[in-house]
């Protein structure tokens, strides 16, 4: 009849809660105050007791916490998380985890809560530039975030000028709509940086501007301060009776995808009034006209003797008038130039202007008396 501490009386199993007593016929009963005048058996219960794994993702995607009994089977693949940039490599029980802390979750629930880190590796991207012919110019593996920086050098593309990278594919520029350079890539100001994918870099080209270029070592002399539309210019700096391959292999050549066409005047030779057009070969259109001027050639046949001198004795004593009506883009107006001569920098002798100067702009016996000099 002695006082029982029913309190004291509590069993324990791993994994379990006790849940109460059942006797010797399974029926549920309580532990008497006093103990009784016979023996007892008393069989304790249980059920199953449920435990928690929290996860922690580090701005991944969330995972929600795992509660399960102990003993159920737990779906490790379903288990995962995402981040952008990073590849997800597992679980740790470290906070803060390396690789190398990884642990497999395990395949049953323990009897036991727990936190689980999750442990990520940042993703590396490739980075390709393009050349102008779509081919690998220049590739860099860079880590997610990376600033990206300009390779070393630049593609080349004939004709094109190259003028900067981008990262989207850029239409070729054109002498009359360039690139417009604002929206290509400013690696000093706003490098762009590797997003969550391998990137491809493109480059942009600027069509050379097709326009008159002079041979190296050319004496040629190009005069646009006395051009009107829709002459773009006077070529002077030439030798007497020149023929064309020699001016387009010793005088002139085109900058750009372009081609010189020459008309030639008197005898097939360049001389005063003879016509350079320079053409785009993309177009096929005229950009420029230029005329020659060989100073003393008065007639057009490209040399310098006595005709000029009878043409500018003429037009002194009022013979002729073809100086006083000028007609720009006419051989008259050429020959004026050629015929005014006073004043010429010849210091070769060779009937060649040294620096292009054209005379005090009138036509008279000075003229023809320089001009006798030279002849």
């Amino acid at each position: 009849n002695t006082d029982i501490d029913a309190s004291a009386i509590v069993p324990t199993k791993t994994g379990y809660v006790f849940t109460g007593w059942v006797d010797a016929n399974g029926d549920s009963v309580t532990i008497p105050a006093k103990m009784p005048a016979e023996n007892l058996t008393l069989t304790a219960t249980w059920e199953l007791d449920q435990f928690t794994f929290t996860f922690v993702v580090y701005d991944g995607t969330e995972v929600a916490p795992l509660t399960q009994d102990y003993t159920s089977a737990i779906d490790a693949d379903a288990l995962t998380t995402e981040k952008e940039g990073y590849t997800f490599i597992g679980w740790s029980l470290k906070e803060n985890p390396a690789e190398a802390d990884k642990g497999d979750l395990p395949a049953t629930m323990p009897a036991e809560d727990r936190t689980y880190y999750a442990i990520w590796k940042i993703n590396v991207y490739t980075v390709t530039f393009l050349d102008a012919a779509g081919e690998e110019f220049y590739s860099t593996e860079l880590e997610y975030k990376a600033t990206i920086e300009a390779p070393e050098g630049t593609p080349d593309k004939t004709h094109y000028n190259f003028v900067g990278w981008s990262l989207t594919e850029v239409a070729l520029g054109t002498a009359d709509t360039p690139v417009d350079t604002t929206k290509l890539i400013d690696f000093v100001n706003a490098a762009p940086t590797v997003i969550a994918d391998d990137m491809t870099i493109y480059p942009a080209f600027d069509r050379v501007v097709v326009t008159l270029a002079l041979v190296a070592g050319s004496t040629a002399v190009v005069d646009t301060e006395r051009a009107t539309d829709p002459i773009t210019g006077y070529i002077y700096g030439l030798r007497q009776k020149l023929k064309v391959a020699t001016l387009t292999s010793e005088y002139l050549a085109v900058e750009g995808d372009g081609r010189l066409e020459v008309t030639p005047t008197m005898y097939g030779r360049c001389g005063t009034g003879t016509k350079v057009e320079v053409i785009d070969n993309v177009e096929n259109e005229v950009v420029e006209i230029y005329y020659i001027i060989i100073f003393g050639d008065v007639n057009g046949d490209s040399a310098i003797d006595a005709a000029g001198i009878t043409a500018i004795t003429a037009e002194n004593a009022a013979i002729t008038n073809w100086s006083k009506v000028l007609v720009t883009e006419e051989y008259d107006y050429c020959k004026v130039l050629a015929a005014d001569i006073v004043g010429m920098n010849d210091l070769d002798g060779d009937g060649i202007d040294d620096d292009g100067h054209i005379g005090d702009t009138m036509i008279t016996a000075n003229d023809a008396t320089e001009l006798n000099l030279v002849v």
